[in-house]
């Protein structure tokens, strides 16, 4: 630990990082939403992105759309990301159930949408959970609108 509290901040990103990458696998589960999958991989692959260097499989659901080029532009300059493209559309439910039957190579593994929206602030809770070995670890927000839920 006295190592870590001598290391810069940047140093401690990448320290964070490399650790991150060899305990945590990410699932992307995607189907026609091309820009919304771009979005999602310029925020997780950003420079400041704690899990930027983490395994990356995109489940795509056999879309018709540019999905398969957004994935080919950032697999060229992140050899971290795998694409995956289902025989025919399974649905949502069942590529999320296939995206669980590839847990296993690392002790965790964290399903996304490529629609949802991420928040770095709460990461190194996170980290430190996994780090203690927690057997499961959920993360989520809820926005509601100002005045609160339409009834």
């Amino acid at each position: 630990m006295a190592l870590l509290d001598q290391t810069s901040v940047q140093d401690k990103k990448v320290l964070i990082s490399m650790k991150t990458s060899e305990i945590l696998d990410i699932t992307i589960i995607t189907f026609n939403r091309a820009e919304y999958l771009q979005k999602t991989l310029n925020f997780i692959l950003a420079e400041d992105s704690p899990v930027r260097n983490c395994r990356i499989t995109i489940l795509d659901n056999k879309s018709t759309d540019s999905t398969s080029e957004v994935i080919s532009r950032f697999a060229k300059t992140h050899v971290n990301i795998t694409h995956i493209i289902n025989n025919f559309n399974v649905g949502g439910n069942a590529n999320i159930a296939k995206a669980l039957e590839m847990y296993g190579a690392t002790p965790y593994h964290w399903i996304l949408c490529d629609d949802d929206v991420y928040c770095w602030d709460g990461w190194t809770e996170v980290e430190e959970a996994m780090l203690r070995g927690e057997k499961l670890i959920c993360v989520g927000d809820r926005h509601l609108p100002k005045n609160g839920p339409k009834r």
